[in-house]
């Protein structure tokens, strides 16, 4: 998102022991926060109109440097495996990694814009990843990983608006992925694609007089068909759902006013 709109830099993951936030301090460290109450409670609790479920968050001892521009992006999968992904302090995107401990991979990309958004999708196992981000140049590229090990180079998928929210989704083993992001012309777009790299652009569009914030997409299958919930922080900060349930986008109850 541009700059001077990104006042709050998290993302967050869900892990068997429960949710893993991922923060920015002003001093440009990452550091993380747990959540030890599992999501199933937590949405029990909901249900049940239950104000007394515990959600209580503590710092945990990771803590890495970062740029004070870098986004975050994280995602989970088997028990308690994890990836973050953020640019250091040279603008350089990296990740760092739990499987038995925190590590630094090996993943380096030059060229990222400075402050570029990031989003991520995965196979539930972690054996395909796709990551997304915008190029110095203003290009949204994408970089797969299979098994865990990153090819070599990036690919360039799309033009965007400079400092562009960039959200991605996919499910069936990434045989089908969705991309969002907003275009030169504030249109925000999306394209189809998959693993073997064959994009389109589909007929969906939002229109905005201005450039927008961050961009967030979430799928999962209802047993009938694929739903998709977009969330788009708009040209006043507040942030609004947008819902496709098999046919036609239609605006959500959600909306939160900053």
């Amino acid at each position: 998102m541009p700059l001077q709109l990104r006042t709050t830099t998290l993302t967050a993951a869900e892990t068997s022991d429960g949710i893993r936030i991922y923060t920015k301090d002003v001093d440009g460290f990452a550091r993380e926060l747990c959540n030890n109450t599992t999501t199933r409670t937590l949405a029990e609790g909901v249900k049940a109109n239950n104000d007394g479920v515990p959600s209580l968050l503590s710092y945990t001892a990771l803590a890495f440097p970062c740029s004070i521009d870098s986004a975050l992006c994280s995602f989970a999968w088997a028990s308690w495996s994890l990836s973050v992904f953020y640019q250091d302090a040279r603008d350089v995107l990296r990740e760092r990694r739990h499987l038995n401990s925190w590590e630094t991979t090996d993943f380096v990309q030059h060229g990222a814009m400075r402050g570029t958004n990031i989003a991520a999708v995965h196979s539930p196992d972690a054996a395909q990843i796709m990551l997304f981000y915008q190029d110095n140049d203003g290009y949204i590229r994408y970089r797969t990983a299979k098994n865990l090990v990153w090819n070599k180079y990036s690919v360039p998928l799309v033009k965007a608006a400079l400092a562009t929210g960039i959200g991605a989704t996919a499910w069936n083993n990434l045989g089908e992925i969705r991309l969002y992001y907003q275009d030169g012309e504030n249109v925000v777009r999306e394209y189809r694609g998959n693993l073997d790299g064959k994009w389109s652009l589909t007929a969906f569009n939002k229109k905005y007089a201005h450039s927008i914030g961050n961009i967030t997409a979430v799928s999962w299958s209802n047993g009938q068909a694929t739903e998709i919930r977009l969330y788009i922080q708009d040209e006043t900060n507040n942030i609004t759902e947008l819902c496709h349930s098999g046919n036609d986008w239609y605006i959500g109850a959600l909306k939160v006013c900053m």
